[in-house]
């Protein structure tokens, strides 16, 4: 199972993407599996991945999401249990990720664990990254290892353990708790929607360019069913500084790419404005899966009240679908 969990705080989007893959250990073969059972070690493994993780502001993994680490003692008899996280071993694959440099950002709630037979713990997972800039967009892995403890005076000499990898993106802001109240009370008395959130754009020409709306019959609209208007900020913006990775088989295409016809638009009452918006993509460019992303921002406040639209484009050159199995996504 996965989920992809939305988190819409204090009026701008912030996004936590929580990946679970929920199998036995490490899913080896049946003879050790058989043997890591009767050990006594099941739990969440494979990967988790969230993006948008604060800067500057405590949260916890429970708080966010209702999410916890579960690790459960399968064996017969009660077990001590360790939970931690660890930097990645020779053997990792980080990819882009850099090492978790200070394990004081990211902890378990709790380490040790004694579970009688069959018992389950339920741990939560504390971020407190501080606030600084030079954290800002940076991304991070680090694993988690859970396993019972050897205690050979007890007869207990054998010690199973499996890892999950654990990969994050922080924000590219850092907003005061003062700021964030502010936005919400901004949402709360100004009611605005961005629609869809997600434009494909198959089968698209290079060296041409096509405006979404009057040629491709597909445009983002921003809903405003207030009795008054409202003044917009329109722009292409960096996917990195928002926290969004492209899935997988797309690149980021470049900003100078896309183009938003004017910068601060004016949405009349109760009415409905489509974003102008052109795509050209070079005819010399080899790649041919692209995202972009554009952001809409309230004008006249001194807080960012923001929402953002992914395209995702193919172009003609490259294969309708690119090799890759998207996640079951359930959004709170």
């Amino acid at each position: 199972m996965s989920c992809e969990l939305r988190v819409a705080s204090c009026g701008f989007k912030r996004r936590f993407f929580f990946v679970f893959f929920l199998f036995l250990t490490l899913n080896p073969p049946l003879a050790t599996r058989n043997f890591l059972w009767a050990l006594g070690v099941k739990t969440i493994t494979g990967k988790i991945h969230l993006e948008g993780v604060p800067v500057g502001t405590p949260i916890s993994l429970y708080n966010v999401s209702g999410q916890v680490y579960r690790v459960t003692n399968t064996s017969e008899v009660p077990y001590e249990f360790n939970i931690d996280l660890e930097p990645p071993g020779s053997g990792d694959q980080i990819g882009s990720f850099e090492v978790l440099p200070n394990f004081n950002w990211v902890r378990m709630a709790q380490n040790n664990y004694l579970l009688a037979p069959g018992q389950e713990a339920l741990i939560d997972i504390i971020f407190d990254f501080p606030a600084d800039s030079s954290l800002f967009g940076r991304r991070f892995v680090c694993f988690v290892v859970s396993g019972n403890v050897s205690k050979p005076e007890q007869g207990m000499g054998v010690s199973a353990k499996v890892k999950s990898k654990f990969t994050m993106v922080l924000r590219h802001d850092y907003m005061t708790p003062e700021q964030k109240e502010k936005i919400t009370k901004i949402r709360q008395r100004v009611d605005f929607e961005m629609k869809p959130s997600l434009i494909h754009l198959d089968d698209f020409p290079k060296g041409k360019k096509l405006a979404m709306d009057k040629d491709l019959k597909k445009a983002f609209k921003i809903i405003n069913p207030n009795d008054y208007s409202l003044k917009m900020t329109i722009e292409p913006f960096s996917a990195k500084e928002a926290a969004m990775i492209p899935k997988e088989g797309y690149a980021e295409g470049s900003m100078q790419w896309i183009q938003v016809h004017g910068k601060e638009f004016e949405i009349e009452a109760d009415n409905i404005f489509k974003i102008p918006v052109s795509i050209e993509i070079p005819k010399t460019e080899k790649r041919t899966h692209f995202m972009f992303v554009i952001k809409i921002t309230l004008a006249g406040y001194d807080v960012p009240v923001s929402s953002y639209g992914r395209i995702y484009v193919i172009t003609k050159d490259g294969e309708q679908k690119p090799a890759t199995t998207p996640p079951v996504k359930i959004t709170e």
